[in-house]
């Protein structure tokens, strides 16, 4: 019956053998830390709109700079390292260039 299937607990193969617990723990302490949140580009022309945007980012951990619209991000861009910026958050009605 389909209803005895669905409330059966299978059995066997669920227990760990003791030899494998150590070797499971030292993986995890070998294991990589956390990536670090990303460094966030915040193009906004509004600074009311990039005042708010860069506090929720530094409460979620990141760290943020800002352009005023998107001739000056590209500026940016083209002036840092490659994966310096790890987002680009950018409105899509700004003047000069806009998000479009």
């Amino acid at each position: 019956d389909r209803a005895d299937s669905l409330t059966e607990v299978p059995t066997g193969n669920c227990a760990l053998e003791s030899a494998e617990i150590p070797s499971q723990v030292g993986a995890l302490n070998d294991a990589a830390p956390p990536p670090r949140p990303p460094h966030v580009l915040v193009v906004e022309d509004t600074d009311v709109c990039a005042r708010l945007v860069r506090m929720q980012l530094r409460k979620l951990g990141c760290t943020s700079a800002r352009a005023e619209n998107g001739e000056v991000a590209l500026d940016l861009l083209r002036a840092t390292p490659p994966g310096t910026y790890g987002l680009v958050l950018m409105d899509l009605r700004m003047p000069v260039m806009d998000g479009f």
